[in-house]
């Protein structure tokens, strides 16, 4: 094994492809869910302000309803 015959084996090689594609898919899941609850948070703040000079009253208490399932669904 001191000769460098480890890295030649090929269950290194599928091992270490293994580790990294998990270890991606694992990073990706954790950056994308991040992604998600900032779009969620960024959309009801759109949609609140959105509405903030609408004529009728269904709008802007519409937007008021999301923003407190939203706070207690994300955070």
């Amino acid at each position: 094994m001191a000769d460098g015959s480890l890295i030649n084996n090929p269950w290194f090689a599928l091992g270490s492809s293994l580790l990294s594609g998990a270890l991606a898919v694992v990073i990706s899941t954790l950056y994308y869910r991040h992604f998600e609850k900032r779009k969620v948070k960024l959309d009801c703040l759109r949609r609140l302000l959105g509405a903030r000079y609408a004529l009728t009253p269904g709008q802007h208490s519409a937007g008021a309803t999301e923003t407190l399932i939203a706070s207690r669904r994300v955070v």
